[in-house]
């Protein structure tokens, strides 16, 4: 008898200690699952230090800036020995032009990136929504199918239900798609196995026009900075030197000749440079004024679809229309906030692409959520 009240006892001390465990367990899994959804997220920040660190092609061009620092020391050592002015300034102008391309090609990935995850995350988002889509487009087709079953649809009606049927399978397979691409190539230039697994948080903001100038001040700005414009007035100061040595040796006039070509052609190229710089300021100009101008239009359409979808809630509270009705409105209004903030993102990538355009570097700042 008293052996079975001590094993009572044990049990019922053995109980209350696992109950005393179980919640220490419980938050301790809670904690470790909250945990493991931290490290799922990603931010744009994250991202862009990623790829500094782990795209190949920005490796690649790393390695290619190291050889031409390589070339460009062997340069400078045979300058030493030779002390020609003209060797000089071309193992300079070399040097500067092989750091700008580094720099070019970083940030020309930099901008595909950030633009690849602004895509999967609008993608990600959308996929649910083309889900709900297809649910409401299925449910839609029954309900008409048995209308016309009971004769009070036409058989109009029913093909149109499966047109939309067939209109919401496509939009989900398509997103599917573009999803799974997108990732692999978004994981891929940021040396991550699967993007999928992360969420994407940042947003970003429009808090009015980012253009301080004319076009015609941008275009100025452009000329006096552009590193390509200094590389092409150097080109010229080079084949000059080359021409002035070749006279001045009196060279044969044949040697004389073509390095006269050569200083026009270069003249030629300085010239053409020039326009260049123009018209690719403008079109980065235009661009930036264009996606301005649907931001301000999507604002409204937004603001519009919001009142839609309030208006579409009363009816429903009233019962003048169904569930799916309601959810079609909702859909309506979610990927109108997932347009308006792609346009936000398409804006900020545009300014990017004018600082670079006028000689600028990239600015990050404005990259809101870290």
């Amino acid at each position: 008898m008293r052996l079975v009240r001590s094993l009572s006892m044990m049990l019922c001390a053995g109980l209350v200690l696992t109950l005393a465990i179980l919640p220490v367990y419980a938050e301790e899994v809670k904690e470790g699952k909250k945990a493991e959804e931290q490290q799922k997220v990603l931010t744009l920040n994250e991202v862009l230090k990623k790829c500094a660190e782990n795209n190949l092609e920005i490796k690649k061009a790393s390695l290619n800036l190291d050889n031409a620092k390589v070339t460009y020391q062997k340069g400078l050592a045979s300058y030493l020995q030779t002390e020609s002015k003209i060797d000089e300034e071309q193992t300079k102008l070399n040097w500067e032009r092989a750091q700008w391309t580094f720099e070019k090609t970083k940030s020309q990935i930099q901008l595909g990136v950030i633009s690849s995850y602004i895509n999967l995350k609008d993608l990600k988002a959308k996929f649910p929504l083309q889900e709900k889509t297809l649910a409401i487009a299925e449910r839609n087709l029954k309900k008409i199918k048995e209308k016309v079953k009971a004769g009070i649809a036409g058989k109009t009606a029913e093909l149109g239900a499966e047109i939309n049927l067939r209109i919401a399978q496509q939009g989900l397979s398509q997103t599917q798609r573009d999803m799974e691409r997108t990732s692999k190539s978004f994981a891929y230039s940021i040396g991550i196995e699967d993007s999928l697994e992360y969420d994407f948080v940042t947003i970003f903001k429009f808090e009015g026009s980012l253009v301080t100038n004319s076009l015609d001040e941008y275009i100025q700005q452009a000329l006096d900075k552009r590193k390509e414009m200094k590389f092409a007035q150097k080109d010229v100061e080079i084949a000059n030197l080359k021409l002035e040595k070749l006279e001045i040796e009196n060279a044969s006039s044949l040697d004389i000749d073509k390095a006269a070509n050569d200083l026009k052609l270069f003249q030629i190229a300085l010239e053409s440079q020039k326009e260049n710089i123009k018209e690719d300021v403008q079109n980065k100009y235009c661009n930036l004024k264009t996606v301005e101008d649907q931001i301000s239009l999507q604002t409204i359409q937004l603001e519009k679809s919001k009142e839609e979808l309030e208006n579409t809630r009363q009816q429903f509270q009233m019962k003048m229309i169904i569930e799916d009705d309601l959810a079609s409105q909702e859909i309506s209004y979610q990927k109108a906030e997932l347009d308006y903030e792609k346009s936000l993102v398409n804006y900020f990538i545009a300014y990017q692409n004018l600082l670079l355009a006028i000689g600028g570097n990239l600015n990050f700042e404005d990259i809101n959520g870290n």
